[in-house]
């Protein structure tokens, strides 16, 4: 099942102790872009993905799909 990029933006600023303030700031948007992206990623620049991804601690494939690049992958 796929996760939302929401919940996992937000998953991710527990695990980080961030704020959305944070978050904006380290990725040089507003507060107001910050949570547009959150509420629709699909409006967000790569850049922005990218960045957002690297503050976050996470893939960008996780950040926007939800999947982590190794899963599903046979061993």
């Amino acid at each position: 099942m796929k996760i939302s990029t929401s919940a996992i933006i937000t998953d991710r600023m527990q695990y980080n102790h961030m704020t959305p303030e944070d978050v904006a700031k380290r990725c040089g948007i507003s507060r107001a872009s910050f949570f547009k992206y959150k509420k629709q990623p699909e409006k967000m620049t790569v850049e922005t993905a990218k960045r957002m991804s690297e503050v976050l601690g996470c893939s960008i494939m996780y950040l926007i799909e939800g999947v982590e690049l190794n899963e599903g992958r046979k061993r």
